[in-house]
């Protein structure tokens, strides 16, 4: 996956458009990122890496750029590609 094809999946989640995200949007700026939303975040990398995500590593999720540092750590996205 993309960095784009992963804006657009995470940014229908919490309502915002993949444009408009980068690394400091967090709960607080995007009002639609709540705890369901959360929930979904981690079901969506967890479908991704066959895998289970541990509790403190969901409580480091605070801002998309934590997020998008998951996910290029464990292989999801490909920040080298276009």
């Amino acid at each position: 996956m993309n960095l784009a094809e992963f804006k657009e999946a995470v940014g229908e989640i919490i309502g915002v458009e993949p444009s408009d995200l980068d690394s400091n949007t967090t709960p607080q700026v995007a009002p639609s990122w709540d705890s369901m939303a959360a929930v979904e975040i981690i079901a969506l990398l967890e479908e991704m890496t066959d895998g289970d995500i541990e509790a403190e590593e969901a409580d480091a999720f605070e801002s998309f750029g934590a997020v998008l540092s998951f996910a290029e750590k464990r292989g999801i996205i490909d920040l080298q590609e276009t």
